[in-house]
């Protein structure tokens, strides 16, 4: 496995792109649709990327980046 990948966004068709795209890559993709689900999903998931929509309606990417403690 290539590693873990968290797509956050809004639009489920772009989703749904990303999460095909980069599973074909050998990728485990995890899909959230906003940026308090995705807080969850990081949490529990530990993805190594985050790929995230910064302008969703509601909880945005900037709200995300404020939320979420990085550790090392």
């Amino acid at each position: 496995m290539a590693g873990r990948v968290l797509v956050v966004d809004d639009h489920a068709a772009s989703r749904g792109f990303l999460l095909l795209a980069l599973s074909d890559e050998g990728y485990e993709v995890l899909a959230a649709p906003d940026g308090r689900v995705a807080l969850a999903f990081a949490a529990e998931h530990a993805p190594n990327l985050v790929l995230l929509d910064y302008n969703m309606s509601g909880s945005d990417g900037r709200c995300w980046g404020r939320g979420r403690r990085w550790s090392s």
